[in-house]
C-alpha cells in the first residue's frame, strides 16, 4: 500500500495516480526509448506508470479499474513492489 499517502487525511489518490500517468506517460522518440532501454533498469514512459501503478490496490479503487478491463490483476496475482500488500 502507499503508507505515506494513507497518513495523510484526505489524500486524493486519483490525483496522485493521474499524475504520475502524465509524468511518466509522456510519448518518447524512438531514439529516446533506445536510449533508456540501454542505461536505465526502470520501465520507460507509459509502462513505468502502468506496471508499478498496477501492483496497488489503491488504485484499481481510484481509477475505477475492474475484473473485465485491460488493466485489471487478481489481487492475490499483483506483485508486491516496494513492500506493498
Amino acid at each position: 500500500s502507499l503508507d505515506i499517502a494513507s497518513s495523510y487525511k484526505d489524500f486524493d489518490y486519483r490525483k496522485f495516480f493521474t499524475y504520475g500517468a502524465d509524468n511518466y506517460g509522456f510519448y518518447s522518440s524512438q531514439y529516446t526509448y533506445g536510449a533508456s532501454l540501454a542505461g536505465d533498469e526502470h520501465p520507460v514512459g507509459r509502462a513505468r506508470a502502468n506496471t508499478a501503478f498496477m501492483t496497488s490496490d489503491e488504485f484499481y479503487d481510484a481509477i475505477g479499474i475492474k475484473e473485465d478491463d485491460n488493466m485489471w490483476i487478481a489481487p492475490e496475482d499483483r506483485p508486491t513492489v516496494w513492500g506493498n500488500k
